[in-house]
């Protein structure tokens, strides 16, 4: 069977991770045949760590242009997103681009306007979650209607929060100017397009936003941390999501404390509907 060449645009901490798939026939029918990064460390390590077969560009254009690669992984940061697709559309190179999709609406916009320009030539954001058999069970479920319609959905997530030594680990990250946001566009996506995914978009969306400071980021303290987001389907079905910076911990204490609550509650309530009765 003839392999599909991949390139990766960006090796840092995802690229590297999609370089090794790629390597030793981990991925059927697939190779890895080039890479590029603007960052000379980088390349270096590239040079010391992946197959001789594999050729180092520093400019992604060089890779795009060189006839080695069939199809592309965009995983720069995310304002070069929408950029670098778009002039890798341009050469009918197939591409996947790392979530999110861009920072501005506009760019965003271009790049699937130019997407839609060439029809045989696969584009797709990198939604790894829905190879998840978990979800896939979930959505194979909730399609058959095995269980009902739908009528309300809370999203919690709370094992997606990240350490300081990871917003560390790049210059960029959680930054204004590298990264462009704070954890909507950093951890939300894949949450976002499973909830959409499993029970379609929303017909009308209302956010309330937290500001915080868990972490000694500069997107943290100044946008979201801890959002919640609620949404209205047709058919009056009400669906919540939760994606928040913080622990597990964090977030089971408050939980705790309204489940507690809840039970006093009721309890009160048996009682006074109680005495009304012999009343």
């Amino acid at each position: 069977m003839e392999k599909v060449r991949f390139g990766v645009i960006g090796i840092g901490n995802m690229g590297t991770s999609h370089s090794g798939w790629l390597v030793g026939n981990r991925i059927e029918g697939a190779e890895l045949t080039a890479v590029c990064d603007i960052d000379e460390k980088r390349r270096e390590w590239a040079k010391e760590n992946l197959p001789g077969t594999v050729t180092v560009y520093d400019d992604y254009k060089k890779l795009l242009d060189s006839g080695k690669i069939d199809a592309v992984i965009i995983a720069v940061p995310h304002y070069l997103h929408p950029e670098i697709a778009i002039e890798a559309l341009k050469r009918n190179i197939h591409t996947m681009v790392e979530k999110p999709a861009g920072v501005y609406v506009s760019q965003i916009r271009k790049m699937n306007e130019e997407a839609e320009k060439h029809p045989d030539v696969k584009f797709a954001m990198m939604f790894n979650q829905r190879t998840n058999p978990l979800y896939q069970k979930v959505k194979e479920i909730l399609d058959a209607g095995t269980i009902g319609n739908l009528r309300r959905v809370s999203w919690i997530i709370t094992s997606w929060w990240r350490t300081q030594k990871y917003y560390d680990s790049s210059a960029w990250r959680a930054t204004w100017a590298g990264e462009g946001g704070g954890v909507l566009v950093n951890q939300a996506p894949h949450q976002l397009d499973l909830l959409q995914w499993l029970c379609g978009m929303p017909s009308l969306m209302e956010a309330h936003l937290k500001y915080g400071s868990h972490r000694n980021i500069q997107t943290v303290q100044q946008v979201l941390l801890s959002p919640v987001l609620m949404m209205h389907w047709e058919q009056t079905v009400w669906r919540s999501m939760e994606i928040t910076e913080k622990s597990l911990l964090q977030t089971v204490s408050p939980l705790l404390l309204r489940k507690w609550i809840s039970r006093k509650m009721y309890g009160i309530m048996n009682w006074i509907s109680d005495r009304c009765w012999h009343w």
